[in-house]
This record gives C-alpha cells, sequence and structure tokens, in this order.
C-alpha cells in the first residue's frame, strides 16, 4: 500500500508540475513536505524548489527550540543542490491568532537561515489583529538582505555526517517513527550541538552515491533498515580510514524491512548478533572496563546509567567493550537495592578497528535514551564516540558556557568560510514558549588552520573586526558576548 500511494502521489506531482510548466515555464514548482516521513527524495527531484513547514511549537508542548535548522539540514540532504526553504508561522503552533514571543521568534528564524534555507514566513487570517511579530521580523528581513552575501553559494564545511533512514521510516507508524528514528538522531546532534561540533544530517539513499566520502565520522542512529549495497559502502568507507559510529539495530534489516540472518554491518563492526534486543532494562548501569578513548572524562566513577534496551552481541576480531551491563538492579526496598551481578561480558559499547578506519558500537539505546532523559553521562559518550572513531580535527570547534550551534561554509568566491552561530542556551530549550533571551560568553571558535591562514575575520552582525590568535595547527577567533545569532566571516 504504501509504495502504491507513493506511485500515484509522485505521478500526481509529475504531471501538475508538466501543466503548470506548460502554462508557464519559468514558473517554479514547489512540492510542500513535512519532514521524516517517507520518500520525500523522490518528490524534491521533481521539484524546482524544496520545502518543509515547521511553523513553531504549540505552547506547552516538548519541541526542540532549533527544530527549524533540524529542518534546514534535512532539506539539504534531499535536495541535490536546489534552493530549499523553511515555511515557519508568525503565530504560535495551535494559536493561530496570537504572535509568537519576540525570543522565540528571533531564534526561530535564526535557526532557519543559519541552516542555509531561505526564510518564509506567513500569517494566517484575513485580518491581523496580533501585531506584535512585526517589529521582529522586519528587522530579522532587514538584517537577513543587508548580509546577503553570507547566505549565497554555500557549501557545508561539516565533516560528521548524522544518517536519517528514510527506509526505515516507510514501515514505522508516526509514534514509532518519533521513538525509534527521530529520539535517536535528536539524541546525537543534541549531544553534537553541546559538543560544539559541526554536523550534516545525510540522506540513507545517499550513503551507496559515495555521501560517506565526504565525512571523517558517520553516525548512524539505529538506521534499521539497510540496503546490501549501502552496507557495502559504510564497510568500504572504514576500511578506507572513515570513522563509523552505530547503535542498537542498525542494519538488522534490509531495505525492504526483512529480517537479515546476520546484521549488514556485522563483521566492520567486529561483533555478532546473538538474540533479539531485551528491554525496557529498567535500573541497568554500564560499568566502566577501559577508561580511555570512549570512557575518557569519567574519573570518580566506575559506573554510569546504562541503555533502555539492549542488543545482545558478543566480539569478534579483536574488538573490545569498554562498557560492559550491570543487569537491573533491584530499587525498593532501599536495603535490597544492590547488584546481585556486578560484572557480566555483555557489551554496551563495543569499539574495533577495520582496514584504517575506526568503529564504536553502541549495542543499547543510549542515544534515544540521551534525547529523552538527557543525561550529560551518555551526551559525553556520543561526543567521545565520534571523535575517537573520526581521529583527526574537526574543521571548526566552539567552546562556550551553553549550547550553540554551529553551521561554517565554504564559500567559492564570496569569504573563504562563514560561520553561522545560534545561541540555543535559553530558558525552554525543549519547551515552549521562549519568554527570555539569555546572552551567553565568552564564545570561542576554533578553526582549522588551513582553511583561513591568511584571512581577516569580521563579526558580520556588527562589522567588528575580529583579532585572531594563532595556536598549533588552529587559529581562533572569541565573541565576548552572544546574544541570539552572529556570523563569523573569514575573507
Amino acid at each position: 500500500y504504501r509504495d502504491w500511494r507513493f506511485e500515484r502521489s509522485l505521478a500526481f506531482f509529475t504531471m501538475m508540475r508538466g501543466v503548470v510548466k506548460g502554462i508557464r515555464p519559468e514558473a517554479a514548482w514547489i512540492v510542500n513536505m513535512h519532514a521524516f516521513e517517507d520518500n520525500l527524495k523522490a518528490l524534491a527531484e521533481v521539484a524546482d524548489v524544496v520545502q518543509l513547514e515547521a511553523q513553531g511549537r504549540a505552547p506547552g508542548s516538548e519541541g526542540p527550540l532549533w527544530l527549524d535548522a533540524e529542518q534546514g539540514r534535512y532539506l539539504r540532504s534531499i535536495g541535490g543542490g536546489k534552493p530549499y526553504a523553511v515555511v515557519f508561522g508568525a503565530y504560535n503552533a495551535g494559536q493561530r491568532m496570537v504572535a509568537k514571543t519576540e525570543a522565540e521568534l528571533r531564534v526561530w528564524s535564526a535557526c532557519c537561515v543559519a541552516s542555509g534555507a531561505r526564510p518564509w514566513f506567513h500569517f494566517i487570517g484575513g485580518a491581523l489583529e496580533d501585531r506584535r511579530a512585526l517589529a521582529s521580523l522586519e528587522a530579522f528581513f532587514r538584517r537577513h538582505a543587508e548580509h546577503e552575501a553570507c547566505y549565497r553559494d554555500l557549501r557545508s564545511a561539516a565533516d560528521v555526517g548524522v544518517v536519517y533512514s528514510e527506509r526505515t521510516s516507510r514501515f514505522l507508524s508516526r509514534p514509532e517513527r518519533e521513538r525509534e528514528l527521530v529520539g535517536p538522531l535528536r539524541g546525537v546532534t543534541l549531544a553534537l550541538m553541546r559538543g560544539g561540533i559541526p554536523f550534516d544530517l545525510v540522506h540513507d539513499g545517499d550513503l551507496e552515491r559515495g555521501a560517506p566520502g565526504r565525512y571523517r565520522a558517520l553516525v548512524l542512529p539505529n538506521v534499521e533498515c539497510m540496503s546490501g549495497a549501502a552496507c557495502r559502502a559504510v564497510t568500504d568507507y572504514v576500511r578506507s580510514g572513515g570513522g563509523l559510529v552505530a547503535s542498537f539495530r542498525t542494519a538488522w534489516r534490509d531495505e525492504q524491512g526483512g529480517v537479515r540472518g546476520r546484521p549488514g554491518l556485522e563483521e566492520v563492526l567486529g561483533l555478532k548478533a546473538t538474540g533479539d534486543p531485551v528491554g525496557p532494562l529498567s535500573h541497568a548501569y554500564a560499568r566502566i572496563e577501559e577508561r580511555e578513548d570512549i570512557a575518557d572524562g569519567f574519573e570518580g566513577t566506575s559506573v554510569l546509567m546504562g541503555p533502555a534496551h539492549l542488543a545482545p552481541v558478543t566480539l569478534e576480531g579483536g574488538a573490545r567493550a569498554p562498557l560492559t551491563l550491570i543487569p537491573p538492579v533491584p530499587t525498593m526496598p532501599p536495603e535490597a537495592a544492590w547488584p546481585e551481578v556486578g560484572r557480566t561480558e555483555m557489551p554496551v559499547v563495543a569499539v574495533s578497528s577495520a582496514g584504517e578506519g575506526r568503529c564504536v558500537y553502541f549495542a543499547g539505546d543510549i542515544d534515544r535514551r540521551y534525547w529523552e532523559e538527557r543525561l550529560p553521562d551518555h551526551r559525553r559518550l556520543l561526543v567521545n564516540a565520534v571523535e575517537w572513531a573520526g581521529r583527526g580535527s574537526p574543521p571548526v570547534r566552539v567552546e562556550a558556557p551553553g549550547i550553540v550551534d554551529v553551521h561554517p561554509y565554504f564559500q567559492a568566491e564570496a569569504a573563504r568560510l562563514v560561520i553561522h552561530l545560534v545561541n540555543l542556551s535559553h530558558p525552554n530549550l525543549h519547551k515552549g514558549p521562549l519568554e527570555d533571551l539569555t546572552p551567553i560568553g565568552p564564545v570561542r571558535v576554533r578553526v582549522r588552520a588551513d582553511l583561513v591562514d591568511g584571512a581577516e575575520a569580521t563579526r558580520v552582525c556588527s562589522g567588528e573586526k575580529l583579532e585572531i590568535e594563532r595556536g598549533d595547527g588552529f587559529r581562533e577567533v572569541c565573541l565576548r558576548r552572544l546574544v541570539d545569532y552572529e556570523i563569523i566571516r573569514f575573507i
């Protein structure tokens, strides 16, 4: 049924595009879509402009403040170089007659353009009685026009790719999709943002089209359905020196949803699946067996909170388990709250090498659990995994007392490097609406030296020239204060 529905939708879109172009060849055919649905990449191929809706957050509901940036990254992954736009409302989602707060609107619109998307805002209703959003929107579009050169001809400089699986999405209901796909994805991306590491979203259909080779590290957060060609492409990528981080049931099914006899990435990850996933594991823990690399930074403890679900695996081919499972521990009565089994050989995290590359496998759903519970230990594990697997220095990294979403871009002619920074360190980050902006600082932006040697750095919105500090292999600029949004341009 899903295939039939998609084929009919694609045929309809293609027919309508032909009708429009037949009447007015110069007209743009725009397909309006919703992110993380299935087959969007194929629909995007028949559009002149690809577009997604991210109207806003309903007051009191859970939702990331950076949703517009997520949508923009997703559009870039499916758009094939076409212009892409994010549509957002000047109103609160579910409250169409009432304007967003100024703080919410400022960050929402900044996330949109920082991701490289064209901003497309709108009002609903024939009479605009709540006009409080107008001043903020006018200032936003005035700034966008004034610095338009910073939004043109952008090519992402991020060298970490996080894969979203449209193929897996086809076999999940909307609630399952939020839990099994979007949750793990957002756990990884939130960890990277908190770590100041830029990243791209990668469409799973591009895995067999050479996409992995662009990145020093590739993250597969519970990408359950993978074709044989995609598995071979990822394996070749690792053996050629790439870094791979995968979690839970990645590659356990083929592209048609069929369960494989053996997970498709078993060999390159250095493991063997021994049974179906188990869970929920209430009050299970992870024992630290090795402190370097993945478990670096956990001085003072020998245990961490474990996953809620675990895929049982054994190690092969020299793989190691820096974290192992402590089975669920009773919580009541307090006198019985101690582990009957203090150590097992069941990996929670496995690390291995294959050819010239490195692999990290999270046997449990640490990524999803970080998104749902936001335990700092899980964030550190995810960031450590990307850094260990990817090796080398990222092109750009941000250090700040808070959360900064960083979007670095190369430009063919206008500048050597343009870095968009969005401050997300505000109250109500995960639940709207945002009432106040919380300035942070200092914000240190470290850039690999070979990318900017000989260039000058400018804080675009204020025109301030920034002093460039020289380090061993890097250059660094410092913003004393960041309120909501800034652009740094190296020319």
